[in-house]
Formats: C-alpha cells, structure tokens, sequence
C-alpha cells in the first residue's frame, strides 16, 4: 500500500502534519496506553472526538516489530506497521457488516522520536456508545436482552460470512451505541474496535470462527474476569447460527458449540496473561 501525505480533514493539528513526532508530547493528547510497542491516546478536535493509535516499528538496538518490506537495518521506512495497516482499511471493510466502526481521519506515516524508535499510525473518531463489557460489569439489562444478543449474532454472523475475522472478539470492543434510549423493540447499533489484528480470508477457516466465538464467550461469561454477565452465549450462538425457536442443533453445530466451548476455556485458563495485554480494554474507550 503506497502511502499518501497526511489527511487532514481540517480536524488534525497543523503541526502534526508537519511533524507527527508532535504529538507524542502535545498536552491535548489524553494517553490511556503507553508501552513499549504502541500508544493509544484521546482528543478531540472541532468537537468531535478522535483517537490515535500508534505502533513501534523499531526500537533502539532491536529489529523492527515487524518486517516493512526492507532489510531490517534500513532507517526511511516509507510503510506503515502492518497492524497500523489493518487498523486504517479493516473498519472501513467492517463497516458493511452491520458494524459501527471508526472514520478515518489520518494515516501517519513512519516518523521517529529522536530517541531510536520508529513508529507509525492513525488517527479516527471514536465509536460513540457504552463497550459491552461495561454494561454486563454494570448489571445493565440491556446487555441481557435479546435486541443485543441477535443484533450481535447478525453482526458476527455477517462479518463470517464475508470472510472476514476480528481476532480481538472481545466485550470490551464491542459498543452499543444509545443505551439508555433505546425502545424494548429496538434494535441497538453495536459499534466494533480495534483491527489490528482483523483479517479477510477467501474461504475463511472454522478454526478463526471459533476464535472469534470464544473470545465473546469468554469475555461475556458471569463471574469470568473479564465480563460479569448475565449475557445469554447459547441465545446468542442460536441467533447466530439463524436457528428457528425450538430447533434443535445439528451434529455439526453442536460440534461447532462444543469447539467454541474448548477454546474459550483454554483462554479462561490463561486469563491472567490475555488480560495484562489488553489491560485497556476496562476504560470503555475506542
């Protein structure tokens, strides 16, 4: 992907444009997570609300985190990280899946610290709404009802059907937008974060749906670490594999409810790792 000069869109500083590097020490950037590989930070601007999301292709001393296309000792890399990448063209992709995702804003290309690293990113609005995860930790009703649990399984099961994965299937990425005045028929617009790690896939594998699934089912579950329930998983698995009321699962689906099953005990038995990694998923921001 060729890279273009940064979009401005008239909502992303000047100065920035002249030199991302800014940004790293501008006082309008609220910085939620700060680490050695990426930084997620909070602005706003024109009275919209932004995020920015960077990732370290190098640091002193080190290889890049990732390959860019040249031998690993060049210093002008000209593309951006590959999750930075995925982050800019999968949440307009996702987009045609039911989701609300992020607006591209600005595609940052690589720039340095002064300090031996190199990094690269983005800049988008943020998906309004409260994070699924929220609202289970909360005991909110609406994260219980099924507008939310088949409104979530049209999502999924659109976004599989195209071939498409998040990998980071997680509550606390999944929105739902206008809570608090939503009719008991309506259904809520769920709005969908961070594709970094997201991918298409002609012929997408069962193995990748079955990811996506467990992590849900993981972070939705009453008294997991990371959710508190009380979500309905086999309402919404039900929902998702578009069965009738009443319907009982096919050999194959039960094969299907039974893999998800493993999987998201495997991830319940390394919780403590998952949840140091994505610790920024309890801020409820995208």
């Amino acid at each position: 992907m060729a890279v273009a000069p940064l979009i401005l869109l008239d909502l992303v500083p000047p100065e920035w444009a002249r030199a991302p590097q800014a940004l790293l020490d501008d006082p309008r950037v609220q910085w939620r997570k700060v680490s050695r590989t990426g930084r997620v930070g909070f602005f706003e601007s024109g009275g919209i609300a932004l995020v920015v999301k960077l990732r370290a292709m190098r640091r002193p001393g080190r290889m890049p985190w990732r390959r860019t296309g040249r031998r690993p000792g060049f210093t002008g890399e000209t593309r951006p990280h590959r999750e930075t990448r995925a982050e800019w063209e999968m949440g307009e992709r996702f987009r045609h899946f039911g989701w609300d995702t992020p607006r591209r804003v600005a595609l940052l290309p690589p720039f340095g610290d002064g300090a031996g690293r190199v990094w690269s990113g983005v800049i988008m609005t943020r998906v309004p709404g409260v994070t699924l995860e929220r609202l289970l930790a909360g005991g909110d009703p609406l994260a219980a009802s099924s507008a939310v649990a088949e409104r979530l399984a049209a999502c999924a099961r659109a976004m599989h059907a195209g071939d498409c994965h998040h990998q980071d299937f997680y509550a606390g990425h999944v929105f739902v937008a206008g809570a608090g005045d939503l009719s008991a028929d309506a259904l809520p617009r769920l709005g969908l974060v961070d594709f970094a790690r997201a991918a298409c896939r002609p012929g997408l594998r069962r193995r990748w749906i079955v990811k996506d699934l467990a992590q849900l089912a993981y972070s939705t579950a009453a008294g997991s670490a990371a959710g508190r329930g009380p979500f309905d998983f086999d309402r919404f698995l039900r929902a998702y594999l578009n069965l009738p009321a009443g319907a009982a699962l096919s050999r194959a689906q039960r094969r299907l409810a039974a893999a998800i099953a493993r999987k998201a005990a495997a991830i319940r038995a390394r919780a403590p790792k998952v949840l140091a990694r994505r610790a920024y998923l309890s801020t409820g921001d995208g």
